[in-house]
């Protein structure tokens, strides 16, 4: 079978095609047990779930879901597979030992793994020895599954987090589309129509988009990481649309002054192209967008203490 590519997280599709193989690999051994049953049950969990892909693409809880299934597939396979292919294993293991926090137990099972790599003859620089092969697998899954636990943790905060911000970024698209709608009804005379107050949306976001496109990630920084600076990088549009849209009713009630009246023309009409720019330039600087904030609400709070 082929899986679906994830766009997110390509190595989805290979991890299960390799858990496939090596399931008819020990098919073809002859091997039976209940260990493999386990691997075929998990193995179609993990099928399942690439149903909820759309477009290539798999929900949050999803990644979630598979990686679970591939780490119950490993645990199996501590069990069953033969030695000389336990080395795949063992650094899978290691990879996932990396995210437990505490790291005086991080050590602690680090050497542990070592001793049985040694132990089972994986090392390159060491022998075969003669000590119980089946007590050192049980040791084997014993690792597998603290590591498992450490990522499977790790990767679920960080999902959670990454959800929050998509469902926040379609909220905030939702409102955005409502106050199109909705703005001209409730503003004065001679302020801008829907279609203006769309041009101002539409510059907030291009700020946005290039304020995106001038940042990248950074390569080096943990993978997670990675991940989240990527996600926050995608809801720069969004950003950028509500930033515009906000300093530019600023502008226009007078909270804030930024253009000069030459540029505003001398009627009271909201909407001028110079709006457009202040839209663009709020939407590419965050930093531009939150100090305007600030001094509304700095001038607010001082004409309070004042009273």
């Amino acid at each position: 079978m082929r899986f679906p590519s994830a766009l997110e997280d390509p190595n989805i599709s290979v991890r299960l095609l390799s858990a496939e193989e090596t399931i008819h690999s020990l098919q073809k051994r002859e091997f039976i047990g209940e260990e493999l049953d386990s691997c075929h049950f998990w193995l179609q969990e993990g099928k399942e779930v690439f149903r909820d892909a759309v477009c290539g693409i798999l929900p949050y809880d999803s990644y979630d879901k598979i990686w679970a299934t591939l780490n119950q597939i490993r645990h199996m396979f501590c069990r069953i597979v033969p030695r000389e292919e336990l080395q795949a294993l063992v650094v899978e293991i290691r990879a996932g030992l990396s995210y437990v926090t505490a790291r005086k137990c991080r050590d602690e099972y680090d050497k542990d793994l070592n001793e049985i790599e040694k132990s089972l003859g994986l090392s390159a620089h060491h022998s075969p020895t003669l000590q119980n092969e089946r007590e050192l697998r049980r040791a084997l899954e014993r690792l597998s599954r603290i590591a498992a636990d450490a990522r499977e943790s790790h990767w679920r905060k960080v999902n959670l987090f990454r959800k929050r911000l998509f469902l926040t970024s379609l909220s905030l698209m939702v409102l955005l589309l409502m106050s199109l709608v909705l703005l001209p009804f409730v503003l004065p005379a001679g302020a801008p129509s829907w279609i203006e107050i769309f041009l101002i949306i539409c510059f907030g976001t291009m700020g946005g988009l290039v304020s995106a496109l001038n940042s990248r990630e950074t390569l080096e920084s943990q993978t997670s990481a990675y991940y989240i600076q990527r996600t926050l990088l995608f809801l720069r549009p969004f950003i950028g649309a509500t930033a515009g849209l906000i300093v530019c009713l600023m502008q226009a009630t007078g909270l804030i002054s930024l253009l000069p009246a030459m540029a505003t023309g001398a009627d009271s009409r909201v909407f001028h192209p110079a709006y457009l720019v202040l839209a663009f330039v709020a939407g590419f600087s965050e930093r531009f967008f939150i100090t305007q904030l600030e001094k509304v609400s700095g001038g607010a709070r001082e004409r309070k203490d004042e009273r």
